[in-house]
């Protein structure tokens, strides 16, 4: 089952802290802070979390995306897919 997620008018309506990044990904410079530098599983996933992850947990989550390249291709599709208008 999927998520019900509402489209977002504005990025103003995106939290402030986060707007840079996600906007980022969807530049052309995104291919190089996800495919190349895994910022979404190193960077956005550890500050999105409500409590600490511990190392072990995350590199469960590192796991499979620790190949360079199109193997992180969903970490960079899902933020580029968010409805935002």
């Amino acid at each position: 089952m999927e998520a019900i997620v509402r489209p977002i008018a504005t990025w103003d309506e995106w939290p402030e802290s986060a707007r840079g990044i996600f906007q980022a990904f969807r530049s052309a410079a995104g291919e190089d802070m996800v495919l190349e530098k895994n910022l979404f599983v190193e960077a956005v996933l550890p500050g999105a979390t409500i409590c600490d992850l511990a190392p072990e947990d995350h590199d469960e989550y590192r796991r499979p995306f620790s190949e360079l390249g199109e193997g992180r291709r969903p970490t960079l599709t899902w933020p580029r897919e968010i409805p935002v208008a």
